[in-house]
């Protein structure tokens, strides 16, 4: 049906357009409302919402740090885990086609030679994966192989996300959508969050991210122990958390549904994301240090229940720490181009009436990416 009214004339779908938007905005608020009325109207006791994480991953590129980051969403309050594995692939999404650097199954999108750092072999890289899959009773691996017309596997990061929502949606109330370089930051666990979403009849919220030093920089240290903040502007891309039995498509960065959707402000959730190369001598002046918000006992306890796992010390045993040279191979400088061209894009969506919420005081209607 999109298809079909995309293909009509100009006039006649954006006349359609107008008057969808219309219409979505006269239910919205009908349905906020009836949810609202009915979470407030419900009988007996309310126990902590069930709240799910989902993630489309590569085995090898995350096996070093998968550990820490159950760990620590566990830690805040997600019981399950519903891991994508796409390794395999072959293509990525066609933000990546236009990456001059990357190498699918060698190098990823921010320049950084993953397969010349992780000395596993593919079978030692399962025996990982399977160990902590024993360890945590609700970790569901999923192995995702979606094929193009010519039969080798791509990425599909949106189809697999839908395809979470229908497969695994009924298992839990809430469910998250991230990447496995990315953090949840807040002083409240994640099934307050979503108890307080719910009490206020939202049907998900976005989160707004902070980007942070690569994991790969110091990977003899945790991860939540690098403070080091890219400091350059970037734009709005977030994640969300929202219901899935509300959610009629899900999309990479938001999602669609009829009711209505908040924005967190950052002093009440956000995400950490692990990703700039700051390494590279192009970058090295662009970061700095920062409190990261996570509280210090947390970060404690999340040590501990690594260091019986795969700690940092584990991690030195099978990659090599000296990456500098490889680093050389590779220019992330395009990020920086990359960051001024999207902020000119955004400053000329402004211009032309389309704001973007960043404080959660307004509501931004979910687009499709």
């Amino acid at each position: 049906m999109r298809d079909f009214v995309y293909r009509l004339p100009y006039p006649v779908f954006l006349a359609i357009r107008r008057v969808y938007w219309a219409l979505l905005n006269c239910i919205r608020p009908l349905v906020w409302a009836w949810r609202l009325i009915a979470f407030h109207c419900s009988i007996g006791p309310r126990s902590a919402p069930v709240v799910g994480i989902h993630t489309i991953f590569l085995s090898m590129e995350n096996v070093i740090f998968l550990e820490e980051w159950i760990v620590y969403h566990h830690l805040k309050g997600v019981t399950h885990f519903f891991l994508y594995d796409n390794t395999g692939s072959t293509r990525g999404s066609p933000y990546n086609l236009n990456n001059p650097h990357v190498k699918l199954g060698t190098v990823n999108k921010y320049g950084i030679p993953y397969d010349d750092l992780v000395l596993l072999s593919q079978a030692e890289v399962d025996a990982v994966i399977a160990r902590i899959q024993s360890d945590f009773p609700d970790i569901y691996i999923h192995r995702w192989t979606p094929r193009d017309e010519n039969g080798q596997i791509v990425y599909g990061h949106v189809e697999a996300k839908n395809d979470a929502l229908a497969r695994f949606g009924g298992m839990v109330d809430w469910m998250v959508f991230m990447d496995m370089d990315e953090f949840l930051v807040s002083d409240e666990t994640i099934p307050e969050i979503c108890h307080w979403m719910g009490s206020r009849g939202f049907d998900g919220g976005l989160m707004v991210e902070r980007v942070m030093a690569s994991r790969y920089d110091h990977i003899d240290r945790h991860v939540l122990d690098n403070e080091m903040a890219y400091r350059r502007p970037t734009v709005f891309i977030p994640k969300y958390v929202c219901r899935p039995d509300a959610v009629q498509y899900a999309a990479v960065h938001n999602f669609r549904s009829l009711g209505i959707q908040t924005v967190f402000d950052t002093r009440r959730l956000q995400f950490l994301h692990y990703k700039m190369p700051s390494l590279h001598s192009e970058m090295i002046n662009d970061f700095v240090a920062i409190d990261t918000g996570i509280d210090p006992g947390l970060l404690y306890a999340y040590k501990e229940g690594v260091d019986r796992g795969c700690g940092p010390e584990w991690r030195s045993t099978v990659v090599n720490p000296d990456w500098r040279a490889l680093m050389t191979q590779v220019l992330p400088s395009w990020h920086v181009e990359l960051a001024k061209e999207r902020s000119r894009d955004r400053k000329q969506a402004m211009r032309h009436g389309r704001k973007v919420a960043l404080a959660g005081r307004t509501l931004m209607p979910p687009v499709d990416d």
